[in-house]
């Protein structure tokens, strides 16, 4: 779980790890970790030589003592007790220096608390409750529903006859591939928790930002969700929007042939 430096607890983050809130359901973690531990298994690297068979293996390891903790409840509380108090820079102090030798030893080594990255700010702030306002002002097309879904700021949700249709925000200060991860762990929970027999699901998911970094990867992520399994293993069709502070939105997904849809899409000016 940790080692130490000085006195000091060096604490694996391993909520970033398995990408995800610090209040996470133990469904979501069971569902994170399945996830990560399928694309980095060291048997997926071997053709591509040791240096990368290595990494995967550091990963998977990682990965494995992240789920070992978090998944039983009684290692989670401690860890999380531990984990509030390494966010809040609560660290013992050095020891002195052994007598009779004089000497003084290295300045403490405080681990940084941790920022509150996910906190959005007010003009991305603004962007989401404007979405939802636009949603909820008009019910002749779509009945919604407010939900909670894990992870995310708000959510809604339609049902018709045949088919169901789920809208739901995060926004970020900052888009990078850890925000994509942790937005992806909680709409593949969404889409798995929404699986139906009887009626197709359709998922527009929206991730607001301020800035972004690595815009590339952000998107490969977002595309390989909502074009990949979980969602066809589910019955589910998904799309993931990228969204600047002025609304402009980048689709991320395959085309969904669906005219509620292509309506909703047009309601909060994404369409092309």
């Amino acid at each position: 779980m940790a080692g130490t430096l000085w006195g000091v607890s060096l604490l694996k983050d391993y909520y970033a790890i398995l990408g995800l809130d610090a209040d996470a359901s133990s469904e979501s973690v069971k569902l994170a970790y399945r996830r990560l531990a399928r694309d980095a298994h060291p048997d997926r690297f071997r053709s591509q030589g040791e240096e990368a068979h290595a990494q995967a293996s550091t990963r998977m390891a990682e990965l494995n003592e992240a789920y070992e903790t978090l998944s039983d409840s009684l290692h989670r509380k401690d860890y999380d007790k531990e984990f509030r108090a390494w966010q809040a820079g609560e660290v013992p102090e050095a020891p002195a220096a052994p007598a009779p030798i004089p000497e003084p030893m290295p300045a403490v080594v405080r681990p940084r608390t941790r920022p509150g990255a996910d906190v959005m700010s007010s003009v991305v702030g603004q962007l989401s409750t404007r979405f939802q306002n636009e949603l909820l002002s008009d019910h002749r097309i779509f009945p919604w529903q407010e939900k909670r879904l894990e992870g995310f700021d708000w959510a809604l949700h339609a049902g018709f006859f045949l088919a169901n249709y789920h809208v739901a925000l995060r926004g970020f200060p900052s888009a990078d591939p850890a925000a994509a991860q942790k937005f992806i762990n909680y709409a593949t929970l969404a889409v798995e928790g929404a699986k139906s027999m009887l009626k197709k699901n359709y998922f527009l998911f929206l991730m607001p930002f301020q800035r972004v970094a690595d815009l590339d990867q952000v998107q490969a992520l977002c595309r390989r969700f909502a074009g990949g399994e979980t969602p066809q293993q589910s019955g589910a069709q998904a799309m993931i929007f990228l969204l600047d502070t002025h609304g402009h939105g980048v689709p991320c997904g395959p085309r969904i042939e669906d005219k509620r849809f292509s309506g909703l899409l047009s309601k909060l000016g994404l369409a092309k």
